[in-house]
């Protein structure tokens, strides 16, 4: 049973969570160029497709809550080489680590 430490360490890791999500969000978009600038011959209404896909084409305080509600959500986006969604790729890794006791 969780003692009043044990919930505490819990609540103390939130902002931590938040705080780091903050940080590779801000990485992210601070690198030079689009995530589609990759020189591959598409089309410009194909380019926009994939941002408003992606939700590039919105303000950045909209896809900050956007991508938390996400993770929040379990949603952690396309593993880039395999091509299928990464949580069931995550959930297989996790579930065949041992718990510790």
């Amino acid at each position: 049973m969780p003692d009043g430490g044990d919930i505490r360490r819990i609540l103390a890791l939130i902002p931590i969570w938040i705080g780091g999500y903050f940080i590779a969000f801000v990485l992210v978009h601070a690198i030079p160029g689009g995530p589609f600038d990759t020189g591959a011959i598409r089309s410009r209404q194909a380019t926009e497709n994939l941002l408003h896909a992606y939700h590039l084409d919105k303000p950045l305080f909209e896809q900050y809550i956007l991508y938390i509600w996400q993770v929040l959500h379990g949603d952690l986006g396309h593993a880039q080489f395999r091509r299928w969604p990464g949580d069931p790729e995550l959930h297989g890794h996790l579930a065949q680590r041992p718990c510790r006791q």
